[in-house]
């Protein structure tokens, strides 16, 4: 993935965090799974890629997070703790690889 591909990447999977909140806002649990299902697809390639950073890692969480909302909404609670325990593990490990940024110290 060029830079210019993980760029765009990166401001789609923003436009689909926006797009989940207004599915959920909008009473439309499925259009969010599947747009946060997207978004966390999004932030596994950027992860994946050659020059992962540390943000992109950060927004993985940020999906995993989302994920286990939508699955607590469905009512499968243990793949939402699984979930939740992902983005957890990542925010965790952040956290600790810098500990003197702020956005990072959960």
């Amino acid at each position: 993935m060029s830079l210019a591909g993980e760029g765009q990447s990166f401001y789609r999977f923003w436009a689909q965090f926006g797009l989940a909140i207004s599915a959920s806002s909008a009473g439309r649990p499925c259009r969010r799974a599947e747009i946060v299902r997207d978004g966390l697809a999004i932030a596994e390639r950027l992860v994946a890629g050659p020059t992962p950073e540390r943000g992109w890692q950060r927004d993985l969480s940020v999906s995993y997070n989302n994920i286990g909302d939508v699955l607590v909404a469905q009512g499968n609670l243990a793949e939402a703790l699984k979930s939740f325990r992902d983005g957890l593990a990542i925010a965790e490990c952040l956290a600790q690889s810098d500990a003197g940024k702020p956005d990072w110290q959960f």
